[in-house]
């Protein structure tokens, strides 16, 4: 009777495990979600969070990006993986300022906390060609489409 409990005792285990492993799983998909890819290149690879997208102010943009790279970087004598930059974008002056630089030892800001990078207040202007244009391009709204969708909704200008 001691043999046929052991297996079964096992069987328990292993459905335990399998378990526990599907729901990390899943919580680690959910949280993979809330990343978007910004650019990749054969270096790094750019992603910006979405859950720490807000819209402030009436022309203001914050938002924070991770740059994950392939090799290991090197400043003031550490090698980090992965650098977290949180921004603001200022939509209306086309600028943007850094708020906060924190590295890491692994991608995605895993690993071990290494520190923060001095960072300048000023705002900057956006350079065209950027990362920081991308992010212009795909968080602020623009102008143009405002003016079109005026346009379609004032009956005034259409045709009659």
């Amino acid at each position: 009777m001691s043999k046929r409990v052991a297996p079964l005792w096992g069987l328990r285990r292993a459905v335990l495990g399998v378990s526990c492993i599907s729901i990390l799983l899943a919580a680690s998909a959910a949280s993979a979600q809330q990343w978007v890819e910004i650019e990749l290149s054969m270096e790094y690879e750019v992603f910006a969070n979405l859950s720490s997208l807000e819209y402030r102010k009436s022309s203001e943009v914050y938002i924070e990006t991770v740059s994950n790279f392939r090799v290991d970087q090197r400043v003031d004598h550490v090698n980090f993986r992965s650098m977290s930059v949180i921004r603001t974008l200022d939509c209306d002056k086309k600028k943007s300022r850094v708020m906060r630089v924190r590295i890491f030892s692994e991608p995605f800001r895993e690993g071990l906390f290494l520190g923060r990078l001095k960072v300048d207040a000023e705002h900057r202007l956006i350079p065209q060609t950027s990362l920081v244009e991308k992010l212009f391009d795909s968080f602020c709204p623009t102008q143009d489409s405002n003016k079109k969708d005026s346009k379609k909704k004032d009956p005034s200008s259409s045709p009659q």
